[in-house]
């Protein structure tokens, strides 16, 4: 849902003129917008040796989820957003990370190629968010706008593995569609 704030000596219509001559997110891709320019690597701290690579596909990562795989142990490099697939392969990483971003899915140029040659390389995928949604097209899903989007819920989610509670934040404006059915090229899980 588009919005504006303005002072209170903006006339009524000339606000109204300027929200409406905002475009809509749908058909958006606003994430190569915001994906660094340069690639660059982080370290983790501590004196051993890094547990291995993870390449970031920046679509507008949060410093958060970079300060996580650090906190593991794994080395990042994060890439622009349009980095080929060959590049990406070619830096052997041990999976690859498609990380979050804003604006639609389905406007996103070379994202999805660029996930399924990864996926048929071998390379572990995974992402948060748009990246996430991003993924779910790279093998047959689609997305579809929500009416008013989740925007800074907290919810709880319970961790199978550990039977710990963790708080998530939700902040999404697009949502995956679930596929009825095997979806073709998918591995098996």
């Amino acid at each position: 849902m588009r919005a504006l704030v303005a002072h209170e000596g903006v006339p009524l219509e000339q606000a109204k003129a300027r929200l409406a001559a905002e475009p809509e997110m749908s058909g958006r891709d606003l994430a190569t917008t915001v994906s660094t320019p340069e690639a660059y690597e982080l370290e983790p701290e501590g004196d051993g040796p890094a547990r291995g690579l993870v390449l970031c596909l920046d679509y507008g990562v949060k410093t958060r989820s970079l300060d996580l795989f650090l906190r593991e142990g794994y080395r990042v490099r994060v890439v622009p957003c349009d980095t080929d697939a060959e590049d990406l392969l070619a830096a052997q990483p041990d999976g690859v990370f498609v990380s979050n971003g804003p604006g639609d899915p389905e406007a996103v140029p070379g994202a999805v190629e660029r996930i399924r040659a990864l996926s048929d390389a071998g390379i572990p995928l995974f992402g948060i968010c748009l990246g996430h949604q991003l993924i779910a097209r790279a093998f047959g899903a689609t997305n579809y706008k929500l009416p008013y989007g989740h925007r800074g819920g907290n919810h709880p989610v319970l961790n199978y593995a550990t039977g710990a509670v963790e708080i998530t934040s939700q902040n999404h404006g697009f949502a995956v569609r679930e596929v009825d059915g095997d979806v073709e090229g998918a591995p098996d899980l």
